[in-house]
């Protein structure tokens, strides 16, 4: 659910959710980065897989990193493509509230 909620926050440039789900420089270079956007994007997610790849302990941060992919249609594209990213969500190891923040996003090919 946060990775379809991301999306559509990030469509509608509703920075402000955004920034509830987000360490503060990850919301940083996602805040650069859509108002470098020269075009309103556009983002159906046809299919999606989420796998748990790693969970650590980093000091007083747990660290999980979660492989999402499946099919995306950007931008009224005729067709969905393929996608494949890798999160990193991170909270704090005191928590038992599980407030995982997105810390950082890399693409998986």
């Amino acid at each position: 659910s946060h990775f379809r909620a991301l999306q559509t926050h990030w469509d509608r440039g509703d920075m402000d959710s955004i920034r509830e789900y987000t360490t503060a420089s990850m919301f940083a270079n996602l805040q650069s980065e859509r108002a470098a956007l020269l075009n309103e994007p556009h983002t159906e997610v046809v299919e999606l897989q989420s796998q748990l790849l790693d969970l650590i302990q980093d000091g007083d941060t747990i660290v999980a990193a979660i492989l999402f992919s499946g099919l995306i249609n950007e931008d009224h594209s005729p067709e969905p493509s393929r996608f494949a990213e890798i999160w990193h969500v991170e909270h704090a190891a005191d928590s038992a509230d599980g407030d995982w923040l997105l810390a950082g996003i890399i693409q998986h090919h």
